[in-house]
């Protein structure tokens, strides 16, 4: 009876400490809420008047960004 309180004893004071170590989840800055935001609003109107031929969209998530359309689902898309 002593070895499994002595075990139990052990292994818990392995993990618990482990629980101390866990890392709060990141917050948001003004500057991220900003950018969100841009995102939201730009992306129905850039869509909708497809400006610059589709190229306003497309930069918005990735500078080297392309957009293409297709009219069937799983085929290749007109860029």
């Amino acid at each position: 009876m002593r070895d499994r309180v002595a075990f139990l004893a052990a292994v818990t004071g392995m993990f618990v400490p482990a629980l101390g170590y866990v890392q709060a989840p990141a917050r948001l800055s003004v500057a991220d809420y900003v950018a969100i935001e841009q995102l939201t609003a730009g992306y129905p109107y850039k869509i909708d008047n497809c400006t610059n031929g589709g190229y306003d969209y497309a930069e918005q998530y990735t500078t080297d960004g392309i957009f293409g359309v297709s009219s069937a689902w799983g085929s290749a898309g007109k860029v």
